[in-house]
């Protein structure tokens, strides 16, 4: 389970704490995230696994989520969204992948995109981004 991965080193590198749930509202849509932190915007972390048992649903799970993004992005909720993502274990599904991410890639909203191998890495980079922001405001006020 890609949310497992992630949820480890955010945990351990004291970030789980500092996410909490929100629901972005598009003009025809609303979704929940779990996992939201805002600085002026808000960043959504998701996890997203395309290890599906049909390789047909892979990009279609893709173009579903390019959709439910794009309804959301027309709304007053200016967001990013980090999408964590867990690809196929089997390798023969890599190309349905590939066409998933690219799929991906055209969504019109500010977004990044996290593998599996890089939990940790992106974890403790999340962990500075938020501690900056925090320091930042302290500094303000």
């Amino acid at each position: 389970d890609v949310g497992q991965v992630f949820s480890q080193p955010f945990r351990s590198q004291g970030v789980l704490n500092s996410l909490k749930p929100k629901t972005i509202h598009g003009e025809n849509l609303q979704h929940r995230f779990d996992w939201t932190w805002t600085n002026g915007v808000v960043n959504i972390q998701h996890p997203l696994s395309f290890d599906l048992v049909d390789v047909v649903q892979i990009p279609q799970k893709a173009a579903n989520w390019s959709g439910r993004l794009t309804n959301l992005a027309d709304g007053e909720d200016q967001f990013k969204i980090t999408i964590l993502l867990g690809a196929p274990k089997d390798e023969s599904k890599l190309p349905a992948f590939i066409k998933a991410q690219n799929i991906l890639n055209k969504i019109d909203c500010e977004k990044e995109f996290v593998k599996e191998e890089e939990a940790e890495s992106y974890a403790a980079n999340l962990k500075n981004e938020i501690h900056e922001y925090m320091q930042s405001r302290i500094s303000v006020e």
